[in-house]
């Protein structure tokens, strides 16, 4: 069952995947309705949900702002970026629960475990995203719950964008490489995902020397403006050419 805000998605996504049991949903995540009928959905149609996962994110570009980002901005990342896992816990955990066994996979981000400079929206919705795996981690005994915080993975969310500057370095990685690895945590009982194991290294430096840390952040903020301030000014010239 796959579902994403435009079917041609769906369809370029599953294409050659031959399956009878099949079902594409074109749905917006962010409406608990939508949540509802896709959890209604499958049940019907295929059959009892052994696992959800929560992969619909909004970034709002690399460099998406700070307070003065606009309050719908706001609403749609949190809806987007939170609301998707509490809507899926409240409507599908109490079907878990009588069956005595599910699955839920959160796609956090580095950025919920560290930050991502330049970016305050991705930033608070990603923390608040891993505050409700944890949550949920914590609460529900029998229901497994996976949380997933890579840096740069090759999607169209970074489409255009220089992950170098932006991701510390790690570099991105393929969707299939972050899918085997989320798999195979799955299977092995384990909460957290780091695809990247730098990302583990940054959280241990924050957890011990949190100022430092701070510091580190307000560097690589200060590169990025840089850069940013750079990659305007060459596009501007081009223009004029």
């Amino acid at each position: 069952v796959a579902v994403d805000l435009h079917f041609p998605t769906l369809q370029k996504a599953l294409d050659g995947i031959d399956d009878d049991t099949k079902l594409l949903i074109d749905a917006d995540v962010a409406s608990e309705m939508n949540i509802r009928r896709i959890i209604r959905k499958t049940e019907t149609e295929v059959g009892p949900i052994n696992a959800f996962f929560c992969n619909a994110g909004i970034l709002g570009g690399v460099w998406g702002g700070g307070p003065e980002v606009s309050n719908d901005k706001w609403s749609r990342m949190w809806e987007v970026n939170v609301m998707q896992a509490v809507y899926v816990a409240r409507h599908l955990f109490p079907l878990y629960e009588s069956r005595g066994k599910g699955a839920l996979m959160i796609t956090a981000s580095a950025a919920g475990l560290l930050t991502l400079a330049g970016n305050l929206p991705y930033s608070v919705t990603k923390h608040a995203a891993v505050a409700v795996a944890e949550w949920l981690k914590i609460s529900y005994e029998n229901i497994q719950i996976t949380c997933l915080c890579p840096q740069g993975v090759k999607t169209n969310m970074l489409a255009g964008h220089d992950p170098t500057a932006v991701w510390g370095g790690g570099g991105l990685i393929s969707p299939d490489k972050v899918a085997i690895m989320t798999i195979d945590a799955m299977c092995q009982g384990r909460f957290l995902v780091l695809p990247h194991p730098d990302v583990a290294k940054f959280f241990q430096f924050k957890s011990k020397n949190y100022d430092l840390w701070l510091q580190k952040m307000n560097q690589i903020h200060n590169k990025n403006l840089d850069l940013l301030r750079l990659t305007s000014t060459k596009t501007k010239q081009q223009s004029k050419l």
